[in-house]
């Protein structure tokens, strides 16, 4: 994979990657915004693409982060809180089948980080918690 950054001036960059480019403002969000948000959104897609490659459906769904960074610098994550609300036609063994092999083996992101930062994870399955505070 390449990516690089081109400064534009006023505090925003146009990212380019081997697919596409896109404008990065860090008057709006930050890069480490970006980076908590792209780590829950790898998990995220993951269970999506799971779950219709089984023949499941998800009529609606959300995945968000509480997050803890040290406050020393270089204020590192030392948690990720991850929630997953989703309601779909598979049961909640499904849900922790899938989610778990996101964690475990789908999720660059979360694989990347999961042995410097301690990694949680609930699960709401159409409306009743599953899970809380999961250890992976």
């Amino acid at each position: 994979m390449n990516v690089s950054l081109k400064y534009l001036g006023e505090n925003q960059f146009k990212a380019y990657t081997t697919k596409t480019n896109y404008l990065l403002d860090i008057n709006k969000i930050t890069p480490i915004e970006y980076f908590a948000t792209s780590t829950i959104a790898c998990t995220g897609i993951d269970l999506v693409i799971l779950a219709e490659e089984n023949g499941y459906s998800i009529s609606d769904y959300e995945v968000s982060a509480q997050t803890i960074r040290s406050i020393s610098t270089p204020m590192k994550f030392e948690s990720f809180h991850i929630t997953y609300i989703v309601n779909a036609n598979f049961d909640k063994y499904e849900a922790k089948k899938f989610i778990l092999a996101s964690l475990s083996k789908y999720s660059t992101t979360i694989n990347s980080i999961r042995k410097t930062v301690v990694i949680q994870y609930s699960i709401v399955l159409n409306g009743i918690k599953i899970l809380n505070k999961q250890f992976i």
